[in-house]
């Protein structure tokens, strides 16, 4: 019997473990409610223990841990406290928490630090005991295919060396003995090299390309410093004596100086790709990535260079997405409804389906007369709940569509679920805000679940007022018609407060919110923006000091008041400093106000136009999303719109002053 046989785990279980074992943590850890006074006073011995262990009083924390052997987040502290100890003695220790807590998040926590462990002392044999071809980062990686050639496995590890070799990036160090060893045996060739250069010029990573060039001959080496040369003083390209010459790794080299060149002087870098199209050897991928530079570079513009361009395109390439969305977007700014018909009509039929397009096809065909097809088509997507749905029902003079469908479970499975030992941990770690190792909980858990038992969590997380964990569940099965689980009104006093104060709408801070991190509150962006409205510390403070406040540290912004307090306030800000246009506002929540002003068009252009054919598609994604999410939250709020309201749907006007901006 294995783990897909039991209830909410389907799809099997990634560690190999005797059913004996798993038994223990798939029944009840406890069957306590966890929100009963009996887990309040295990809480606050289990805090004790954390802070008895940290102060090393070692004897007071065996004391409280003896108390706690029944509670959820046992394994914690034994994971913490075999953590502040491990060494290379630790093997046995090792082993028995690995079988003992195997179904949680925290075994392959140890199991990676364990690895490291023996990694840094060379016990390579030790190191295969416990690690999986699959296992870790590519640190681990790497450790592993050093452990097979210390092991005398040289062969089997050289295998898997050229997928990691092969990357626009300085790998980490611990890769460096495995690069050595393969290289030592001959298996580092000089087109390996080449490979690998062409990823980190692509990647900017001129660094790492010098890096490499110490492993070319020296006849090679000339045309790494040409390449160098042209990334970074791309004009040099033209009447360059390199030009005429032969090497296997020419066009890539030109491909590159071009795309480059265009972003400076995007008409000499045509000339010379037209010019460079007589030479042949260039790939399809090459002459992809050039023209999309070109393309990018030439809409920016006046005159006909894009139409010209355009014109030069092999008809397999017109096809390509990037360039299809590219030559859609410049006929929609310029008006050009017929462009916009024939570059939609070039689109595989599947694909003319989707409701953008569908949506464009019929303002197209009502803009050049043919107002029956375009209606015949603004109603039947008028039926969707989306932003093109609301955008035709609007054109249609339709009620907004808010199709809800409430979700119904099963109530014996809802209690089933709710006992699974790695949920109970998850909502003992949300109750002591430990969010991130909240969330490990349920998505360890969860792992493998049916459609039907993630419908089940979803209204587990409802209940357990989680409304991120609600949202992400019946995202990843695709479920979208309970509009009270997908738009909750968690942290609603706080809005309400902030939008009563702002004079703002408060279906439109929920939706920049929803968008923003779906209610997570201690969501952090690559970027480093935090918090329920993604807020980066730099703008917090200084929205602080304008309310004459002051921001201690980037963390209080995980703090849901005060992050919702200055989220709203420098939405407010952006709202003034865009004359009042929410559109503009939220695009410049997401982008900035200086780029939106750079971005406003110099003649009157409808706000769908607009939003179509603003430049980042992150942006323009975003735009979309937050304007249906408004129109969502304005019904769960009670206050359905008939129409899109006035002020989502007034053309955006010409560019704003400097002194505006």
């Amino acid at each position: 019997m294995s783990l897909k046989h039991l209830p909410f785990f389907t799809g099997g279980s990634r560690i190999a473990l005797t059913l004996v074992l798993l038994l223990p943590l798939l029944a009840p850890a406890s069957q306590r409610d966890p929100a009963t006074p009996a887990n309040d006073e295990q809480r606050s011995i289990f805090i004790a223990a954390e802070a008895a262990l940290k102060a090393g009083r070692m004897s007071r924390y065996r004391q409280l841990k003896q108390q706690l052997k029944d509670y959820p987040l046992y394994p914690y502290l034994k994971h913490s406290e075999l953590q502040g100890s491990l060494r290379l003695q630790s093997g046995a220790a090792v082993q028995r928490f690995l079988a003992e807590f195997a179904d949680t998040p925290l075994s392959e926590q140890l199991r990676n630090r364990w690895l490291r462990l023996l990694a840094k002392h060379n016990r390579w044999q030790q190191y295969l005991d416990y690690s999986t071809p699959s296992n870790g980062n590519i640190t681990l990686r790497c450790h592993r295919l050093r452990a097979l050639i210390e092991t005398g496995q040289s062969a089997q590890a050289f295998q898997k060396v050229e997928d990691i070799w092969l990357h626009g990036r300085s790998r980490p160090k611990a890769c460096d003995p495995v690069f050595k060893a393969w290289q030592e045996a001959g298996l580092l060739d000089e087109d390996l090299v080449w490979q690998r250069i062409e990823l980190a010029m692509n990647a900017g990573q001129i660094r790492l390309t010098r890096y490499l060039r110490r492993f070319l001959s020296e006849d090679e080496r000339p045309w790494v410093e040409f390449w160098i040369e042209i990334h970074h003083k791309p004009q040099r390209l033209i009447n360059h004596p390199y030009l005429k010459k032969t090497h296997p790794y020419r066009n890539a080299i030109l491909a590159h100086g071009i795309r480059r060149l265009a972003r400076h002087n995007p008409k000499r870098a045509f000339m010379l790709w037209q010019a460079e199209l007589r030479h042949p050897g260039y790939s399809d991928k090459q002459k992809l990535n050039v023209i999309r530079s070109l393309a990018t570079h030439l809409a920016k513009q006046p005159g006909d260079g894009l139409e010209t361009l355009f014109e030069t395109i092999k008809p397999s390439l017109k096809l390509d997405p990037t360039l299809s969305d590219k030559q859609f977007r410049i006929a929609l700014e310029r008006h050009n409804w017929e462009r916009v018909i024939g570059t939609i009509r070039q689109l595989p039929q599947p694909e003319q389906q989707q409701q953008r397009w569908r949506y464009w096809m019929a303002r197209a065909l009502i803009e050049i007369g043919q107002k029956k097809k375009g209606v015949k088509l603004l109603k039947d997507l008028a039926k969707n709940r989306s932003y093109y749905g609301f955008l035709a029902s609007d054109r249609l003079g339709n009620p907004l569509n808010m199709e809800h469908e409430s979700l119904q479970v099963d109530q014996a499975e809802l209690a089933r679920l709710s006992h699974l030992s790695g949920m109970q941990r998850a909502r003992e770690l949300k109750i002591l805000g430990r969010h991130l190792e909240a969330r490990r909980e349920w998505n360890f858990t969860l792992r493998g679940a049916s459609h039907s038992q993630l419908l089940v969590a979803a209204e587990l997380a409802r209940q357990w007022e989680w409304p991120s964990q609600a949202i992400f569940t019946l995202a990843k099965i695709h479920h979208w018609n309970d509009l009270e689980l997908r738009f909750p009104l968690a942290y609603r006093s706080l809005i309400n407060q902030q939008a009563e104060a702002l004079n703002l709408e408060t279906a439109w801070i929920f939706a920049i919110l929803r968008q923003e991190s779906a209610f997570v509150p201690d969501a952090r962006s690559s970027a480093g923006a935090l918090g329920l409205m993604q807020l980066m510390p730099f703008t917090a403070k200084t929205v602080a000091r304008r309310q004459g406040q002051r921001l201690m540290n980037k963390h209080e912004l995980y703090q849901p008041e005060t992050n919702i307090r200055l989220g709203a306030r420098y939405l407010d800000s952006v709202f003034r400093k865009m004359r009042g246009n929410p559109i503009l506002a939220t695009a410049a929540y997401n982008a900035g106000p200086h780029r939106v002003a750079q971005w406003l068009p110099s003649q009157e252009q409808p706000a769908d136009v607009w939003i179509e054919t603003v430049p980042f598609s992150e942006t323009r994604e975003y735009l979309k999303r937050v304007m249906a999410y408004t129109m969502i939250y304005f019904h769960r709020l009670g206050d359905t719109p008939e129409q899109l309201p006035e002020i989502w749907s007034r053309p955006i006007s010409a560019k704003i002053s400097d002194q505006e901006s």
